[in-house]
């Protein structure tokens, strides 16, 4: 065994890093990397827009609210009471004349793939991705094409085979999520404050994202939201978002503490993931039975670089953590010395992307993170105030280590 192991086994030891989750209870739901919600969209030309939206409106009328002008110049039609829990269905077409609008027209499913299967509601937990569901829930969605008029009883042979698969339709947004279970309410309020003060994924836009993500938590509590081109990640309590709707009594009452984190995949995100890892487009299975793999691959990848690795500590025990480090030999002096001064630049900046801003260059930024990762420890501090207040956490792990890639070799993502 290396003396690095070595050394970092008997750090872990010393300051019990391996069991920061004991006093808190704070562990990932299910074990489990899926998706809750995805959306299927085909485009149409103005004929079999036509034929669906007669057929809807026959079988199921129009909600007062479900006709809507956007900015963009499209009108949105939209039915949530199909005899399937767990779909929406959404028409749009231009609202005036629009270049090649033959492509403008659209049938989009959004879909939760729990609530269909099971036919309620089901707000809590996420789908397991076994081939029995993905085979279950694909059989129901080309029932679908049916139950929403794209394919009806007098259509040709052809027709029926062509439209009658959601095969037809492209994946254009998928939610991948996990979900954290904490111990409280008020712990997961902290641990949300805690990310907030993490890095900005390294875009040029990471200036507005940060003010973007800093403001939305200003006005939501519970929530934090990191949103870019392609995709977004979005941080934020399920109980609380449940009370605000006046839905919290679908929760049990224990699962106060019920943080979810949601990656939200969007068009341009999905065809780059389906060319890279060659899924075919054409069958949706093959993606979907992936999915689990998939989310635990972007979940690693982005955590990592906004959250970090390593354990939280308040500062004075980072401080003394990154001393008892040099002087067991892990890291130098001079290193020690660059670790103690970053934990002091992020606990005066409250943002390890403010932080940054003050590092003399992106070799230096990076050689600073490899220490931290090396011993184990995080930038982001706990905050000192909080214990004068009894909200005492003196180590608390990173999502990192909860969703358990401290010790996941087979992800290691390129």
């Amino acid at each position: 065994m290396s003396k690095k192991m070595t050394n970092t086994n008997k750090l872990n030891s010393t300051y019990n890093l391996d069991d920061t989750d004991k006093n808190n209870n704070i562990y990932v739901f299910e074990d489990n990397f899926s998706f809750h919600t995805m959306e299927y969209s085909l485009s149409i030309d103005k004929n079999i827009f036509n034929k669906v939206y007669k057929y809807m409106t026959k079988i199921y009328g129009i909600r007062a609210q479900s006709e809507k002008k956007r900015k963009n110049k499209y009108l949105y039609y939209e039915w949530a009471n199909l005899k399937y829990w767990g779909v929406r269905v959404i028409l749009s077409k231009p609202n005036g004349y629009i270049k090649n609008d033959f492509f403008k027209y659209k049938v989009k499913l959004i879909v939760n793939p729990r609530s269909l299967i099971s036919g309620k509601n089901e707000y809590f937990g996420i789908f397991k991705t076994t081939l029995e569901n993905i085979l279950k829930l694909k059989s129901l969605l080309d029932e679908i094409t049916y139950d929403i008029g794209l394919v009806q009883e007098n259509d040709t042979e052809y027709w029926k085979n062509t439209y009658g698969t959601i095969d037809i339709f492209k994946i254009t947004r998928i939610d991948f999520c996990v979900n954290f279970i904490f111990d409280s309410a008020d712990i997961a309020k902290d641990y949300l404050e805690i990310l907030n003060r993490g890095d900005i994924y390294d875009f040029n836009s990471g200036e507005s994202v940060f003010e973007a993500m800093r403001e939305r938590h200003r006005k939501y509590k519970n929530e934090l939201l990191y949103e870019y081109k392609s995709f977004n990640l979005k941080i934020y309590n399920k109980f609380e978002q449940m009370r605000n709707i006046g839905k919290a009594d679908l929760i049990p009452v224990e699962y106060e503490g019920y943080l979810r984190f949601e990656m939200c995949a969007e068009k341009e995100k999905i065809k780059y993931l389906i060319k890279k890892y060659d899924y075919d487009e054409n069958n949706t299975v093959t993606f979907l039975s992936n999915a689990s793999r998939e989310a635990k691959k972007q979940f690693k990848r982005y955590v990592t670089f906004l959250f970090k690795t390593g354990v939280f500590m308040n500062l004075k025990n980072a401080r003394e953590y990154a001393k008892y480090c040099k002087t067991d030999g892990l890291i130098n002096s001079r290193q020690a010395e660059e670790i103690i001064d970053f934990l002091n630049l992020v606990s005066e900046k409250r943002s390890i992307y403010k932080a940054k801003q003050c590092v003399e260059s992106k070799i230096t930024e990076k050689r600073i993170f490899r220490l931290f990762d090396e011993i184990s420890l995080n930038p982001i501090t706990i905050p000192e105030i909080w214990n004068q207040k009894g909200r005492k956490y003196p180590f608390l792990p990173s999502p990192y280590e909860i969703m358990g890639f401290k010790d996941d070799e087979l992800f290691n993502y390129q």
